[in-house]
This record gives C-alpha cells, structure tokens and sequence, in this order.
C-alpha cells in the first residue's frame, strides 16, 4: 500500500490505477473511491471526490499553530524528500487515522500555549491523542531519542539533564562521573 500524499489540507492514498492516466483514490472526507487525474492529484487541484462531508468546510485556523504542527507530524510521518523523516516515517512512526484532519487534531489537542509545540510522550509511540501533549522547549529536549535516563538507588529514573537541576549541578559533571565509572547512585549523590 502506498503512503497517503499530502494535497492541499488532506492526505489521498492511491488505492489503484485506471489507466496511465487515471488513479483510483480514497475520498479523505468520505472514504468513497473515485478516479480522477493523476496530474490533477498530483497539482492539488482534485483533493477530494467531491462529497459534502463536514470536512469540506473551511476551519479558518491555516494560520494557526496549531495548524502548522499539525502539517508538520504529517510530513514526519509521510513526506520522505523532508530531511527529518529518517527520525519519524522511517522509524514507522505514523499519526492515527482520526488525525488525518485536522479539525479532530484541534479538537484533540486544544490551543497550543505559548512558547510550547507538539511532543509525543512515548519517542517510539505514533501520534495520537493518548501520546502526544504540548510541550516546552525544555520539555522536549529531555524527551528525545537519544536521552540517557539514570536511576538513584530508589529506582527513581530521571535524565541526566533532570537529575543535574535537581542536585544543583552541572549537566557536565553528572555526565563525566558516569563516565569515569561511578555508579549512577554516585553520579547523583556523589561519593
């Protein structure tokens, strides 16, 4: 099955071909299948079979931050020509069905606040309501790929960025006594 491609404010999945052409699509608002042009797909003049679903109507939020995370999850996930779809699609990383518009999107995530942008709880989660928040910049840098959590004897695991704000510390001290050997309990709480 072929990814979906984004045109204008939808993603269409190609689920056939009529002829060179021709393609058979799925209606994003309705799911009706419908030929069309592939170079009228292709150029977004065709993004939909037509349908007076409720997804046809204007949202007026294209401006929007909310509108632009919403773009840009879609493009991680979908768009292999963007440079940071290594880290997402290719991962498998994909959004929920219901995410596939954005007025579910919205009525999912609410208003961004500000100074916050889209973050999934679970790095190797998909997007989806139950795996994704608003998050601050710092928020987000401690919630990465490559973030090296530790534990203290008690079992409570932080990352390194977090332990060294707790204990007043530098990040780069904590860092370095893990890497001369201490025990993650020492690192912390020091010798």
């Amino acid at each position: 099955m072929c990814r979906p491609k984004l045109i204008g404010e939808s993603y269409l999945k190609k689920i056939g071909t009529k002829s060179r052409r021709y393609g058979v699509y799925e209606c994003p608002a309705c799911g009706k299948h419908w030929e069309c042009r592939v170079d009228c797909v292709n150029s977004g003049n065709s993004t939909r079979c037509g349908c007076s679903h409720p997804g046809n109507e204007t949202h007026g939020k294209t401006a929007t931050k909310e509108y632009a995370a919403w773009k840009n999850m879609l493009a991680r996930c979908f768009n292999s020509s963007i440079p940071r779809y290594e880290h997402y699609g290719e991962r498998g990383i994909t959004v929920c069905e219901r995410w596939m518009y954005f007025e579910n999107f919205y009525e999912d995530m609410g208003d961004c606040p500000e100074g916050y942008s889209l973050n999934r709880v679970n790095n190797d989660g998909n997007y989806e309501p139950s795996n994704c928040r608003w998050s601050t910049e710092k928020e987000q840098q401690r919630n990465r790929q490559d973030t090296r959590y530790i534990a203290d004897n008690s079992g409570e695991e932080k990352s390194i960025a977090e332990w060294a704000e707790i204990k007043r510390m530098s990040y780069d001290t904590l860092y370095k006594r893990l890497s001369m050997g201490w025990s993650e309990h020492e690192a912390i709480h020091g010798r």
